[in-house]
């Protein structure tokens, strides 16, 4: 093949993507086949001429068209004009789109896909770019893709690649290869002087703004440099993915001073991943995921920094922080799952022990946790009273003790228990943990009952015998003693045996009804407070409900009830043979009992009025709370045969008892209020009998 003018390779290329490159590519090429042969740039171009003929003027005389691309060659965007924001590659005017057009026309290929006109066509893959799709051009260019390309990478690739493109070229125009002048090689392979880099002049001028902005801990300014060093990658030749480690690791550090934590994970990840046997880049990519709150998935980073840190004094640090992080998972995962995390606490909190000091506050603290979430209760309890034994022993760990000594004993441990909880609040008095241990420690003095059975937990209160005989129920008129005619007409009474609450039911034992997933009362958070407080706003029905739970998980008759059992409970005086107006004589004391003449003007903990018993035992019988009976309300005299006890009616039920809000009037236990069995009240609630059913 001849000649047919003086070019013979025709350069077209992107400046904004590849001008580095190509200029150390012309270099070598001139070298070869002197600087003549060569057409690079429209600076070339006379002033004056039309572009796109010229171009085509050119184009006939080469033998080989060399389409450089590089990573952004397919994605460089219009600044200005109709085309802005778009693919400069759709503008018709585009220098380079022209260039290809006008290569793409001349160079023909056969069907084999050999070249068979004057014209070679060779796409150049520069600086790590690949083939663009034929989805990325315009329908012009996209018979490009059809090209098989070469490549040309950076040092020390590019002298062999050069050398076997110049020899393509030689080949193709009918030159010697052998007889060309020998390129110029590098100075030293070993250490081959670098082209013109983008990279190193970005990096060589932004690099050291960006460490002193970061040791002076000018946060915002480090973001500032560190996302400008992106997006200025992002946007030439080069990608981000070349940015070096450092750069992330202080645009993350910076990012989690200012809490941006979504981003500083985003960044302190490209470290990590990057090199996942840095500790230190490890460590950071865990403290992004735990200031977000994925302190699960920070885990396994921190174990991997664990492994491979053998230094002891390194390691103890990072074992405090990865324990306290194990902690926190294992209390929010399920019961089955937490067993491996509160397993694998223990395991890393001894071996921080053995690497500190046995006396390590810290670290016992958290072995008292694991031992505790474990369920080695013995040797929590061991662990706590080590703890407590310190005099900077905290609350917790105070409750902590309690809570075990309590669990461990065969009977009620109130000296070591009360010992526990009056340290704790000496450190917290307001502290709402301390109160509600004080209120089950009482509770459990006044004789109620823990207990679980088939992973359901419930309490049985205290009761009090009541045996089978007759009493008097109602009221008589009498002088100086007010009765109200629906106590009336008085009369006798036989009654099987039968036990009752010694309490009107608490807060703690209702709350154990709610947690099975029965509806809360009304203002129950509030009345969680107070656990040794009569439950209130329960209805009838509520009562009725609560009573059958307990008698399915006990396997006992609890049982709301009757309005006579009640009464008799309350002021029949066996020993006497008499009934009394109040469960403690004729005559009311407001000392005995919580009514509006004590002013209190709330509920009060049971057990609070002792010296206001009834003759059998039972407490708060008058005032503090109403107390649902079984019973519809129905005249005297009392008799089951007039199905007064039928549980299925829409029929009014009986309250007995009085309350903080009514008068002593109201709290003689004879006294009668009727109310619907769905009324729930703030001074309402009830009590239980543990007796077989009776009701017809």
């Amino acid at each position: 093949m001849s000649d047919s003018g003086p070019y013979k390779i025709f350069i077209s290329y992107r400046r904004d993507d590849s001008q580095a490159t190509v200029d150390h590519i012309y270099d070598r090429l001139t070298e070869s086949f002197g600087a003549t042969a060569i057409f690079m740039d429209v600076d070339a171009i006379p002033p004056g001429y039309d572009f796109s003929s010229y171009i085509t003027y050119v184009l006939q005389q080469c033998r080989v068209v060399l389409i450089v691309i590089g990573p952004s060659w397919p994605t460089a965007t219009e600044k200005s004009g109709a085309y802005a924001g778009q693919p400069r590659l759709t503008n018709p005017s585009d220098h380079v789109r022209i260039e290809t057009e006008q290569a793409l026309a001349l160079a023909s290929v056969s069907d084999a896909g050999e070249p068979i006109g004057d014209l070679r066509l060779i796409p150049l893959l520069v600086q790590g770019a690949s083939m663009p799709s034929q989805e990325q051009l315009p329908a012009s260019l996209q018979q490009l893709t059809r090209f098989n390309s070469a490549t040309v990478q950076r040092y020390p690739q590019f002298d062999r690649d050069m050398q076997r493109l110049i020899g393509v070229i030689a080949s193709w125009i009918g030159v010697d290869a052998h007889a060309l002048p020998a390129a110029t090689p590098s100075p030293s392979h070993a250490e081959p002087p670098a082209p013109a880099d983008p990279i190193a002049d970005l990096l060589a001028r932004f690099l050291p703004q960006l460490r002193d902005a970061f040791n002076e801990q000018d946060w915002p300014q480090v973001v500032r440099l560190a996302d400008y060093l992106q997006r200025t990658f992002g946007q030439q030749q080069y990608s981000a993915d070349l940015l070096p480690n450092e750069v992330y690791m202080m645009q993350g550090q910076a990012l989690m001073a200012e809490s941006d934590y979504a981003r500083a994970k985003a960044a302190l990840n490209t470290v990590w991943q990057r090199d996942p046997l840095d500790v230190g880049a490890l460590r950071a990519a865990a403290d992004a995921r735990i200031a977000l709150g994925e302190k699960a998935a920070a885990l396994p980073l921190l174990y991997d920094a664990l492994t491979f840190t053998p230094d002891r004094a390194e390691r103890l640090p990072l074992l405090r922080i990865y324990t306290n992080v194990l902690r926190d998972v294992a209390q929010n995962a399920g019961k089955d799952e937490a067993q491996s995390y509160w397993s694998a606490l223990l395991q890393f909190v001894n071996e921080g022990l053995q690497l500190a000091s046995d006396q390590d506050a810290d670290l016992l603290a958290l072995r008292l946790e694991a031992l505790v979430g474990l369920e080695h209760d013995q040797e929590a309890l061991e662990a706590a009273r080590q703890l407590t034994a310190h005099p900077n022993a905290t609350v917790v760990q105070w409750l902590s003790r309690a809570q075990l000594v309590w669990k461990l004993a065969d009977e009620t441990p109130t000296d070591e228990v009360r010992m526990c909880l009056d340290a704790a609040v000496q450190l917290a008095p307001n502290n709402s943990a301390i109160i509600t241990a004080r209120q089950q420690l009482r509770l459990t003095e006044l004789g109620f009952a823990d207990r679980v059975r088939k992973g359901v937990t419930f309490i049985i209160p205290p009761i009090c015998d009541v045996p089978a005989g007759d009493f008097i129920m109602g009221s008589a008129k009498r002088r100086g003693m007010w009765a109200n005619k629906s106590e009336m007409p008085q009369h006798y009474l036989t009654l099987a045996k039968f036990s009752i609450s010694r309490f009107p039911v608490t807060v703690a034992e209702y709350a154990c009804f709610v947690e099975t997933g029965y509806r809360q009362p009304q203002q129950w958070p509030d009345q969680m407070e107070n656990l040794d407080h009569p439950v209130v706003y329960v209805s009838w029905e509520d009562s009725v409900a609560y009573a059958a739970w307990l008698a399915q998980v006990t396997g006992r008759p609890w049982r709301l009830p009757t309005e006579a059992e009640w009464e008799k409970a309350a002021r029949w005086d066996p020993w006497a043979d008499t009934v009394r107006r109040y469960p403690w004589g004729d005559t009311f004391d407001p000392s005995r009992a919580n009514t509006s003449e004590s002013r209190i003007g709330r509920t009060t903990a049971v057990g609070s009025y002792p010296s206001g018993a009834s003759p059998y035992g039972a407490e708060d019988m008058a005032g503090n709370v109403w107390e649902w009976t079984h019973s519809l309300y129905q005249p005297y005299p009392y008799t089951i045969s007039d199905r007064r006890e039928v549980t299925v009616s829409a029929g009014s039920r009986v309250l007995r008892g009085g309350s903080w809000v009514s008068g002593s009037r109201n709290a003689h236990p004879a006294y009668r209020v009727r109310s619907r069995p769905s009324n729930r009240n703030r001074n309402v609630g009830f009590r239980l009998v543990v007796a077989p059913v009776r009701y017809s």
